[in-house]
Formats: structure tokens, C-alpha cells, sequence
């Protein structure tokens, strides 16, 4: 099973829950252009709940890349929650941990994006 998402819009936030093996292309320019979407309509504010995600390669890692800068550029900003133990490990190895902020929750990462 590839990765499935699915975006909302909750207190001024886009919050895109994906879960599943985050391994392949997939759906990545689907996601991408969600994203472009929402940026266009000037949501810059995204929550990216990683709860129900159960591995991750490098193609989701180029992903996850690709969409901070996404938002980066568009001088929006990016928090992931409800990160996976061996997938936090892993961001941690790679040093993204030191790039993307990381919330523990859901209402952690609301709270920071409201400020």
C-alpha cells in the first residue's frame, strides 16, 4: 500500500494527515498540487500529521522537502506531528529534525502556528 492523505482547513491551517508507506511517487505530484492550491488561495499555515505513517524512504523524504519549500517560499510555515518513533529516528539520523518542526501533537502544532 502506498501512502494515502487527506487536507482540511481547521483554524486558519491546512492540516494534511498522511498515512500509510511513504515509499513511492505515487501520489506525489497529487499532494504537491494540493498544496499548490492551497498556497494560491493563500493558506500558508500547513500541519503535516504524520500519525498514520508506517515507513518512510527517501522518495518521502524528497516529498516532505519539496513541500517546506513549497511553503517556504511562499512565506508560509510547516509543522509535523504525531511523528512515528522510528520515522522521528530517522529524521533525526538525517538531520532534518534540525530543519522541519517537529510538535507532538496536534494541538501543539495548532498552538504554534497560531502565534
Amino acid at each position: 500500500m502506498s501512502f494515502k492523505f487527506d487536507i482540511e482547513e481547521q483554524a486558519a491551517c491546512c492540516i494534511v494527515s498522511i498515512s500509510g508507506r511513504f515509499v513511492e511517487a505515487g501520489n506525489n505530484k497529487v499532494l504537491l498540487d494540493k498544496v499548490a492550491v492551497n498556497l494560491a488561495e493563500n493558506h500558508t499555515k500547513f500541519l503535516l500529521d504524520l500519525e498514520g505513517m508506517t515507513l518512510l524512504n527517501s522518495e518521502g523524504i524528497n516529498l516532505l522537502v519539496r513541500i517546506v519549500n513549497m511553503v517556504n517560499d511562499n512565506k508560509g510555515q510547516v509543522v509535523f506531528t504525531n511523528v512515528p518513533d522510528q520515522i522521528g529516528e530517522l529524521l533525526s539520523v538525517i538531520k532534518l529534525n534540525s530543519v522541519f518542526i517537529i510538535k507532538a501533537d496536534l494541538k501543539e502544532g495548532l498552538e504554534f502556528l497560531k502565534a
